[in-house]
């Protein structure tokens, strides 16, 4: 669909990191001190994207179904989180996750999304990646891959990005996949986080 940009998330992260840091380092997160650690890889990916999610907090109000009748609520930093990269600590623990994801938007009138699982004892351990779609798991080697094989399924299918994490996957596909179309929602903290990365 866009060949020019299929590698962009790869080529573009590690700038980012380093023009990110000193930013998400402001925040009042737990996971800030993990930046300093001497992490692996993939571990480190994962605090920066969790500090991205309170960077970017959720805006948008979710609209769910309760007792037939519709409501808004607006979804915490860790709902936003969890429904971007689901952490859990072991493989058995998977498709217990998916049933209770599932299970949420059935009851919310909402559809099952794309998502991003990694599998690890912490967050600081992380062993195996997968993308879920629907109740299919497509296993990957690292968790940018991940992110980058989730990105291009929502898009592929013509879906929505989920609502509890609009803003982290809009600015993935802004300021990474240099994708702007008429529709995009206009969330502040998105274009906010990209200017002062270009600043």
């Amino acid at each position: 669909m866009h060949p020019h940009c299929e590698l962009n998330l790869f080529k573009k992260w590690p700038s980012f990191m380093e023009k990110a840091r000193p930013i998400l380092k402001n925040l009042k997160s737990p996971d800030i001190n993990l930046l300093d650690e001497n992490l692996q890889e993939d571990a480190t990916n994962y605090i920066f994207f969790k500090l991205m999610s309170c960077k970017m907090s959720p805006t948008v109000k979710v609209p769910i179904k309760e007792n037939g009748k519709k409501r808004f609520y607006k979804p915490s930093i860790v709902e936003s989180q969890n429904s971007f990269i689901l952490h859990v600590t072991n493989q058995s623990e998977i498709k217990n996750k998916l049933e209770q994801y599932q299970k949420m938007h059935l009851s919310r009138g909402t559809t099952f999304q794309p998502l991003v699982i990694a599998v690890g004892p912490t967050s600081k351990d992380l062993k195996d990646f997968y993308v879920a779609v629907e109740s299919v798991l497509y296993k990957v080697d690292q968790l940018l891959k991940a992110v980058d094989v989730c990105f291009k399924v929502i898009h592929v299918t013509n879906v929505q990005y989920p609502l509890e994490c609009l803003s982290i996957w809009s600015f993935i596909q802004k300021y990474f996949y240099n994708l702007h179309n008429k529709n995009d929602k206009k969330i502040s903290s998105v274009y906010c986080f990209i200017s002062d990365l270009t600043d």
